[in-house]
């Protein structure tokens, strides 16, 4: 058994990667979106590109535009900011984003009753409500539901789940001491 005990790296993704995707899933043009937010398209390019941080006022802006939270933009890009200098998140400087806040931003947006998408995905509207809320998780079979009817698309879905849940984990005192005996034990291996 090895004895790496380092913690793995994860990929830093860009909340512009995430905000193209936005603008791809609701079929709008770049050049609109700037004029919405109230920048030039070059600035918003630069975003969408990574060469330029989301600060308050612009997660703000998308917050009002595209009725996604400007906390959870502001997430993104610390925790983003933080793999890519290879910072620990254990600081509690990051809350983690569940991917529920994300679906509820998107459904508001467009107008769809809870009750109507629940019914027409085949969950009960509880089981959605509480997916909402944070309250459970996100599966497979669900995310892929819901990348039908909304366009938020799974795999990206499941990976803000894993990167919740991974964060609720090592902020776990109980668990982190299990995982430190147990890396005690395989290095003594």
């Amino acid at each position: 058994m090895g004895t790496n005990n380092e913690t793995p790296a994860r990929m830093a993704i860009h909340p512009g990667t995430i905000l193209k995707e936005e603008i791809r899933e609701r079929k709008m043009k770049q050049r609109d979106l700037a004029h919405q937010l109230g920048m030039q398209p070059s600035h918003l390019s630069e975003i969408i590109r990574g060469k330029r941080s989301i600060t308050k006022s612009i997660a703000d802006r998308l917050e009002r535009v595209l009725g996604i939270p400007s906390i959870d933009w502001m997430r993104l890009q610390l925790a983003y900011d933080y793999d890519l200098i290879g910072l620990p998140r254990q600081t509690g400087l990051i809350e983690p984003v569940h991917p529920g806040r994300i679906i509820q931003a998107e459904i508001d947006h467009r107008g769809i009753n809870p009750l109507s998408l629940a019914q027409e995905i085949g969950i009960s509207p509880r089981q959605l409500n509480d997916l909402l809320d944070a309250r459970i998780k996100l599966d497979t079979e669900i995310a892929l539901m819901l990348e039908a009817a909304t366009s938020l698309k799974a795999a990206w879905l499941l990976a803000m789940q894993n990167e919740y849940d991974i964060s609720i984990a090592q902020h776990d005192i109980s668990f982190m001491e299990k995982l430190k005996r147990i890396r005690q034990i395989a290095a003594a291996l």
